[in-house]
């Protein structure tokens, strides 16, 4: 999920803004000004090298907070970790002449929830050393024993992103211990960056046969997700619409039975021209694609009308019983590295 952050300066000695990482995606939007400006023939007959900023990929679909209006449909999503390999080979098509990007930000759902969290980003890591990762949670792990049990994944990723509900600050005791947590995993790991953002109203989003085409970008205009099954999402709340409709896709990965499914959920993933970029192909059109805006399916929704509610909750307000899974695992941390044997492993 990507909103515009509102960044801590609470104590910039341990909560600063990051000049290089995760900040890049918001410098991008000057990228909007060079498209009104450039005619949409020009990309047709332009052999362009696709830059993306970052990319954004799931570890996780399914999440331990049950946010109203969560424009991933996490609270509705079936239960899903995703394996390194549903990945990488798209990743690695992007990393070409052709293309290329700067920083996998791994988000979900909560991906504290992923089996092996540490493997994961730390799959990346080795085949992008010199990639930013990212990733970005809420928080609800937060524990001096988890600062030790992860430290393999620190040591893998550039940055922490923590998303600050107001649910689950209480249950570290308000947003001030919160943040003093914070300030404990900032000094065992001072080269990690760590970057809050407050979270206190969402945009309630749908899709419908028609609405107002939009006047100006949405907060997600310049999104790029990477799906498992090898297509590019140029809008990541729309990518994810049908959430709690169909079954998972990956054979990679490991699944049980559905939670809730969400009434307004499409039943099958958006018709459009403009959303997905299939990377089974060769890479011809990527950067008219990365650069077009409005998309057709922007026609349909309401993010560009739709203006912010208060943060709540749903009932129940988290699911304890994915914490609870994470907190019985927490001591046996599995390291990065994985026998040949195993299918998870890519390598």
């Amino acid at each position: 999920m990507v909103l515009t952050p509102h960044l801590s300066d609470s104590d910039p000695g341990i909560f600063s803004p990051s000049r290089n990482i995760f900040l890049k995606k918001f410098l991008a939007r000057n990228l909007l000004e060079f498209r009104e400006k450039t005619e949409a023939s020009k990309y047709r007959t332009m052999d362009l090298i696709a830059h993306i900023p970052w990319i954004e990929l799931h570890a996780v679909d399914h999440c331990n907070n049950v946010c109203r209006h969560c424009n991933q449909r996490s609270p509705h999503a079936f239960r899903r970790d995703y394996a390194p390999g549903d990945y990488l080979p798209w990743l690695d098509k992007l990393d070409t002449l052709k293309a290329s990007f700067d920083q996998i930000n791994i988000t979900g759902g909560e991906p504290f929830l992923h089996a092996d969290l540490a493997y994961f980003a730390g799959a990346f890591r080795r085949r992008f050393p010199n990639k930013t990762i990212v990733v970005i949670s809420n928080g609800f792990w937060l524990s001096e024993d988890a600062y030790a049990a992860h430290e393999a994944l620190f040591d893998s990723i550039n940055a922490l992103v923590f998303s600050i509900y107001p649910n689950i600050a209480h249950f570290h005791g308000g947003r001030e211990a919160m943040l003093a947590k914070l300030g404990r995993l900032k000094e065992r790991y001072p080269g990690l960056e760590i970057i809050t953002v407050g979270r206190t109203e969402f945009y309630p989003i749908s899709f419908h046969a028609q609405v107002a085409p939009p006047a100006t970008p949405c907060r997600w205009a310049d999104c790029t997700g990477l799906l498992p099954d090898g297509r590019l999402a140029r809008c990541t709340v729309a990518a994810y619409a049908h959430i709690g409709q169909t079954p998972p896709r990956a054979a990679s990965a490991r699944t049980a039975p559905p939670g809730s499914l969400d009434p307004l959920a499409l039943s099958a993933p958006l018709d459009s021209r403009d959303l997905y970029f299939d990377l089974h192909g060769d890479l011809t059109g990527l950067a008219a694609w990365r650069a077009k805006w409005p998309l057709d399916v922007c026609s349909r929704c309401t993010a560009g009308s739709a203006g912010p509610l208060p943060w709540k909750a749903g009932a129940p307000t988290r699911r304890l019983d994915y914490e609870a899974e994470y907190f019985g695992r927490l001591r046996t941390v599995a390291a990065p590295e994985r026998p040949g044997s195993d299918p998870w492993n890519v390598f």
